[in-house]
């Protein structure tokens, strides 16, 4: 299967709880650089670890439905500014995950295959293992919604797990 086809079969398949869809891993819409959004992946990669593993795609902008590949977050070479820096990108993560996860393998855990869509588009498809015996790995807070309506919402902070 060519590149091309594999991101637009997951694109078909929806987010479930072992996919996930992000536009990028630091620059939003406005194209300012936010450290949100890199934790935002970094708690997805640590729910996935705590359930049954998973696949993040980075660069599939779903409210556009478009594929705008990761040359947004402005990794790029030197040489032409249209080629994804990858060991910048994935340094990037890497620096964000050790910072902010208790488990200090969870690297050990994923693999990031940095995927040609389309001239100059580049996706990076962030594939997650399970942890392989029970811990509790915590990244930031996250909310825990104990109402089952969004219209009556009772917050409670608790670490990120599932």
């Amino acid at each position: 299967m060519k590149a091309k086809d594999y991101i637009d079969y997951l694109i078909s398949l929806k987010e479930t709880i072992q996919l996930e869809f992000k536009a990028s891993l630091r620059m939003t819409d406005q194209d300012t650089e936010s450290k949100d959004l890199t934790k935002k992946i970094v708690k997805t990669i640590t729910a996935f670890a705590n359930t049954r593993g998973g696949k993040i795609l980075v660069g599939y902008h779903e409210r556009r439905n478009e594929v705008l590949g990761i040359q947004r977050d402005k990794f790029l070479t030197e040489q032409n500014g249209s080629i994804v820096d990858t060991d910048r990108w994935q340094q990037h993560l890497n620096n964000f995950l050790d910072t902010h996860c208790t488990y200090k393998s969870i690297t050990n855990l994923m693999e990031v295959e940095f995927v040609d869509y389309d001239e100059g588009i580049t996706c990076a498809i962030i594939k997650v293992e399970r942890v392989p015996s029970p811990k509790l790995l915590i990244a930031y807070t996250c909310l825990l919604y104990t109402s089952p309506s969004p219209r009556d919402v009772e917050e409670s902070r608790m670490p990120c797990s599932a």
